[in-house]
Parts: structure tokens; C-alpha cells; sequence
């Protein structure tokens, strides 16, 4: 069926309000029916933002940037938040990154929620922003820092270290292997490491309060020092002294006398034998040692004064 041309008109006016509205609202997010809060933020530089970026409360979408203008200190940022959230006027404000191409979005972060909030014609002080290192600032950096590098050094360092790991793949793989069963170690031996570490604190603690005391006693150690260092070096000539009269006058003389009585000692295994007959009546011979004691006893019961007793014969 085909329509009439009024008909097709109305429908054509009817599209382009919606797609208008959409547009409108959609797009610009130039709502109408929204009421909004005209917030202004005082900062040092721009850090990248524009008058269309967006502002956020924690990553939500709340405004938009609508003008940027110039002060005598710094740039003065006018914003249009929707006024059905409330920002803390406290919060940070933060300038980042939106994505890697570098679009910058002004981030409300308030550590909490209490009031008092942000509302139409507040002002946001410099000291609440932080302003993040923006792609084109992050790259300048980076050329300044490559251009300060030399290659000729890069090339020798690099040829340095090539050398020196030329021929040492077994002590690389030694070094690797004891790395890895120290981290072994680490991981089998966690408990234990954390008790040591446990008694150590726990140690330190009872260590508490007794610096002063310690700290006292370098004094005494100062005056004993130079005492005992002498008494150390004392000991050391007289061990080398004493070293030189043994090695000397006394080994020899020792040496001579034993000489001396190998020669004209008698010879003991015969003197033995020749007195065995005699010695032999001795072996039933026994003393008894228990009544000696009580016979000692007897006559000196502790007092200090000896008791004899005697038999008066009939």
C-alpha cells in the first residue's frame, strides 16, 4: 500500500523527533527533566580534560566537563553533575585516563558518605585534585630518557654479559638448581621460619627496656679492654717462650737422661722374678678397710677428743 504524501510526511516529522530526542538526550545527555548541580574545580593544569569529558563517582557516570577557563593561579573547571547523587565535598578528584588512546575523564572519589555534600555553586579546592601523567607527557618522558641513552654503552654492556656467561652454563645450572631448592626449602620449611621469626620478635620484646642498661656497660668494657689485650699478648710471649726453652735446653737434656737411664737402669723383669718366691706369701694377706674405719671411729667420735678403751685383765 502505498501513502499519501501528507501521510508520509508526518510519518518523516515524526522520525526526526525521535532521532532529535535521542540525540538529545541519548547522546549530548541533555535531559530535560534532569535538574543539575554547576560545580566548579579549581586546578593547576588541565591534565588533558576537555568540555565535553566525562566525571564519575567512583567510575559512574554523573556529568560532564562543560567549560574550561583560566585564573590567575590556575584553571577553574566548571562541571554539571546530576543532582540526584550525592558527592561527599570532601572527596579526591582524580584526572586519568579513560583509555589507552588517552581520554581524560575527572573521577569523584570520597572516602565515605557522609555529608556535607556538593551542591549547586560549590567549589572544589586545587589541594583535593590529583592530575595522572597523561599519554603525550608519559611519551615526552620516555624520549628524553631514550635520548639520554647511549647505544655504543648499551652494546658493550650487552657484550660484557655475553661474555660472561660464555662457558659457564654448568655453574648457571648449579646457581639455578640452588635457587630453586632454597625456594624449596622456603616453601617445605614456612612453618618453621615463621616460628623462628615468632621467637625472634618475641625475643626482642624481653630485650625491651634493657638498652640503657647494656649501653652501660661500654664504659666498663672500654677500661677492660686495653687490660685484656695486654693479658692476651702476655700469654702469646710467654707461649713462644716457652716454646723455644722446651725445643732448646730442656728437650735435649731430656733426651740425654733418658739415655742414661736405659743404660744403667737395672733390668726390671728380672728383679721381678727374683722376688716372686718372696712377694707370692703376700697374696692371702687381705685388709679390711670397713673395720679400720670403725676402729678410727671409735676413738675419735668428733668431739675433739681421743677415746681408748682397755680391757682390764681378770
Amino acid at each position: 500500500m502505498k501513502l499519501s504524501g501528507p501521510v508520509s510526511l508526518v510519518l518523516l516529522l515524526v522520525l526526526t523527533g525521535v532521532c532529535a530526542a535521542y540525540l538529545t538526550v541519548g547522546v549530548l545527555d541533555l535531559d530535560p527533566r534532569r535538574t543539575t548541580n554547576t560545580v566548579t574545580v579549581l586546578m593547576d593544569s588541565s591534565g588533558g580534560l576537555m568540555q565535553t569529558s566525562q566525571v564519575d563517582l567512583r567510575g559512574m557516570r554523573i556529568g560532564r566537563v562543560r567549560a574550561i577557563t583560566a585564573t590567575g593561579t590556575g584553571l577553574a573547571v566548571r562541571l554539571e553533575l546530576d543532582a540526584k547523587y550525592r558527592v561527599p565535598i570532601g572527596s579526591e578528584v582524580r584526572v586519568s585516563n579513560l583509555s589507552a588512546a588517552g581520554e581524560q575523564f575527572m573521577d569523584f572519589r570520597p572516602t565515605g558518605m557522609a555529608g556535607p555534600y556538593l551542591t549547586d555553586g560549590s567549589v572544589v579546592p586545587a589541594r583535593q585534585v590529583r592530575v595522572a601523567t597523561t599519554v603525550s607527557e608519559a611519551l615526552a618522558k620516555l624520549d628524553v630518557l631514550n635520548a639520554q641513552i647511549d647505544p655504543a654503552k648499551i652494546e658493550r654492556l650487552a657484550a660484557i654479559l655475553s661474555q660472561g656467561y660464555a662457558g659457564r652454563e654448568r655453574e648457571i645450572a648449579t646457581l639455578t638448581k640452588a635457587l630453586t631448592m632454597t625456594a624449596q626449602l622456603l616453601h617445605d620449611k614456612r612453618d618453621a621460619i615463621t616460628r623462628l621469626y615468632l621467637n625472634g620478635q618475641a625475643l626482642a620484646e624481653n630485650f625491651d627496656g634493657y638498652g640503657p642498661v647494656i649501653g652501660g656497660w661500654a664504659a666498663d668494657f672500654t677500661e677492660v679492654l686495653p687490660e685484656a689485650v695486654h693479658l692476651i699478648k702476655s700469654f702469646q710471649g710467654y707461649s713462644y717462650a716457652g716454646e723455644q726453652v722446651w725445643d732448646e735446653p730442656l728437650g735435649p737434656l731430656v733426651q740425654k737422661i733418658d739415655q742414661y737411664l736405659a743404660v744403667l737402669g737395672p733390668d726390671l723383669a728380672h728383679i721381678a722374678t727374683a722376688l716372686r718366691p718372696s712377694t707370692s706369701v703376700l697374696k692371702p694377706v687381705r685388709v679390711d678397710a670397713g673395720s679400720i674405719i670403725d676402729l678410727l671411729s671409735a676413738v675419735f667420735p668428733g668431739n675433739g677428743t681421743a677415746r681408748v678403751t682397755l680391757d682390764v685383765p681378770k
